[in-house]
C-alpha cells in the first residue's frame, strides 16, 4: 500500500520517516462580559518526510518531484489510514552527496523535506 505519493508518483519505497502534523489558526477575543471567545479560522497539514540514502538512479526519479515550489502530496492519514491528498508548498530541501565511489556510483545521504498545505 502506498503511504506517500508526490504528484501522483508513489514514493513510499524511498521513505524512512513520515511525520504528519496539523497547524491550527484561531482568532480569540474577549466579550463585554470578560469571557474569552475562540473561533477556529483554518487548519493545515504539515508533512515532514525523511528519505533514506539513495543511489543516483533513484534520486533521478525522486528529484524532479521535489524540485518544485508546489506539489500535490497524498499521505497516509494517521486517524483513518486512508490516503489524504492536499496541495502543498515545499519549504525545505537540502541534498547532500554522501560518497562518490571509485566506479562512479554516487550515493546521497538520507535527507528530509517539509511540505506545508496551501
Amino acid at each position: 500500500m502506498a503511504y506517500l505519493t508526490i504528484n501522483g508518483v508513489d514514493c513510499s519505497k524511498y521513505v524512512s520517516i513520515l511525520k504528519v502534523g496539523k497547524e491550527q489558526k484561531f482568532q480569540g477575543r474577549e466579550s463585554a462580559a470578560g469571557n474569552l471567545m475562540v473561533k477556529a479560522i483554518n487548519s493545515k497539514y504539515i508533512i515532514e518526510v525523511g528519505f533514506r540514502a539513495m543511489f543516483a538512479d533513484e534520486m533521478a526519479v525522486l528529484y524532479p518531484l521535489i524540485d518544485k515550489l508546489t506539489v500535490k502530496v497524498a499521505f497516509r492519514h494517521p486517524q483513518t489510514g486512508a490516503l489524504t491528498t492536499c496541495n502543498c508548498v515545499l519549504t525545505k530541501t537540502l541534498l547532500e552527496y554522501y560518497t562518490i565511489q571509485a566506479d562512479g556510483d554516487i550515493i546521497y545521504k538520507p535527507f528530509s523535506v517539509q511540505f506545508n498545505q496551501m
